[in-house]
């Protein structure tokens, strides 16, 4: 599977039942693949997708200007319950400083 030149810091992880799930960050986007081997993989959905416009629980939104290093947080059955990205806010936003973001998966 050709991956954009923009996209990288692949996260990877083994789902039970033994496939192979990738997530790149793709600047203020994401690519997501799956394979049976870990060698050969197939991109899931239409590629990239938006991840930058975010929504905080106080219901305020915002746009970020890049969010990457995605990680898996992995649960007790071997599935992913969160998602953590570095985020670089908005310049108005968290002082314009970087931080973690941690978003559970549905």
């Amino acid at each position: 599977m050709p991956v954009p030149a923009d996209c990288e810091d692949a996260a990877v992880y083994v789902s039970p039942q033994g496939y192979y799930r990738v997530i790149f960050h793709c600047s203020c986007n994401y690519l997501m693949a799956a394979s049976r081997d870990g060698v050969h993989y197939r991109q899931i959905g239409e590629g990239p997708k938006p991840w930058c416009n975010i929504s905080y629980t106080d219901g305020s939104r915002e746009k970020l200007r890049r969010r990457e290093r995605p990680q898996w947080v992995m649960g007790k059955g071997g599935l992913p319950t969160h998602l953590m990205t570095g985020v670089l806010p908005a310049k108005d936003s968290h002082g314009g400083q970087v931080w973690t973001m941690a978003v559970e998966l549905i």
